[in-house]
């Protein structure tokens, strides 16, 4: 809150671009506490409370955009944006002064370099881990470029925006319902996390062509707030996910995923500008949609290829053991 408040301050008060540089970073580092308040839940709460909670969080922050989103789209032709920021800060101030009623959590043990690295390396020879990074890492820089140009996209092939506070609004509210969903799963997710990851790859990508193709508003609205709706159910499974295959330091190992993330962002970026491909911004949507697609592809293989090495030793397994029976059969026949 406390770099909330500085953030929105600095565009309040100067337009110098030094400050403007403070308020990257403080907008920064309101974002990383935010990783470390997810990082928090799981180091306090037991293993099995993991995804209900998480649920929650993800629920109440969407509740939030919703609101702010509606607010904004009401008052953005009433007040002036100065009026609007001064009320982003009042709010956060009031957020703070909340904040400092709750007990703070005393860790009982301190960061240590060796035991990082130990955790670091551990949770890299998961291959679950490692599947669910490789997930975040493009689906998460995906959806954060489609959080950033589906406007322009809407202007771009039905010439319309001004409805865009209600529909992002709408897409935030059926999210909020949609997200609340894995908490009722609970562990039985377990058992369809590989369906999980095939299976938003290929509704997501298909949304995300469908919205690029651009036919008409209500299609490409309808397919941007299932698509959001799909990334806000997936995004708390992710986190409980990496969280329960880590024993500590969850907020070190959460940050370098978004790292990761960001990383893959600017490479996409960098694919679809005027440097590499230049896609227009149309095209774009259709090769976002083919990442994803592309990437329940690869999984789709993946499991293919576990299940049928699988299946390969066992049925080599149940060989041996019929021949090792038959043998024995054969022995007890020839002293008889």
């Amino acid at each position: 809150m406390i770099a909330k408040g500085a953030t929105t301050a600095i565009l309040l008060s100067t337009n110098n671009i030094g400050w403007l540089i403070v308020e990257q970073l403080t907008d920064g580092m309101s974002f990383a506490a935010y990783i470390v308040f997810l990082a928090f839940i799981y180091f306090s709460l037991d293993p099995d409370e993991y995804q209900k909670m998480a649920c929650r969080v993800n629920v109440g922050y969407l509740v939030g955009v919703v609101s702010s989103g509606l607010l904004g789209q009401l008052l953005v032709s009433r007040v002036s944006l100065v009026t609007l920021l001064c009320m982003a800060l009042g709010t956060n101030i009031a957020a703070l002064l909340v904040a400092f009623v709750f007990h703070n959590h005393r860790a009982t043990t301190r960061f240590a370099l060796k035991a990082f690295i130990r955790d670091f390396g551990n949770a890299y020879r998961d291959t679950d881990i490692i599947r669910w990074y490789i997930w975040s890492g493009v689906a998460i820089s995906i959806h954060q470029i489609v959080l950033t140009y589906w406007q322009s996209l809407f202007l771009a092939t039905n010439n319309e925006q001004q409805w865009n506070g209600y529909i992002s609004s709408g897409a935030y509210f059926f999210a909020a319902f949609v997200a609340i969903i894995p908490a009722r799963l609970g562990n039985s997710i377990n058992n369809i996390k590989n369906y999980i990851l095939i299976g938003f790859g290929l509704l997501g990508g298909s949304l995300l062509i469908i919205m690029g193709l651009g036919t008409n508003i209500y299609l490409s609205t309808i397919s941007f707030i299932v698509y959001n709706c799909c990334f806000e159910f997936m995004s708390p499974i992710v986190n409980v996910q990496i969280a329960k295959k880590l024993t500590s330091r969850v907020g070190l190992l959460f940050s370098f995923n978004i790292m990761i993330a960001l990383a893959v962002q600017v490479l996409i970026q960098f694919s679809v500008s005027n440097k590499m491909f230049n896609l227009e911004i149309t095209h774009q949507f259709l090769y976002f949609g083919g990442c994803l697609v592309m990437l329940s592809f690869g999984f789709a293989l993946l499991f293919l290829m576990l299940y049928l090495s699988k299946t390969y030793k066992e049925h080599k397994q149940l060989d041996s053991f019929r021949q090792h029976l038959l043998d024995h059969n054969n022995q007890i026949q020839e002293i008889a």
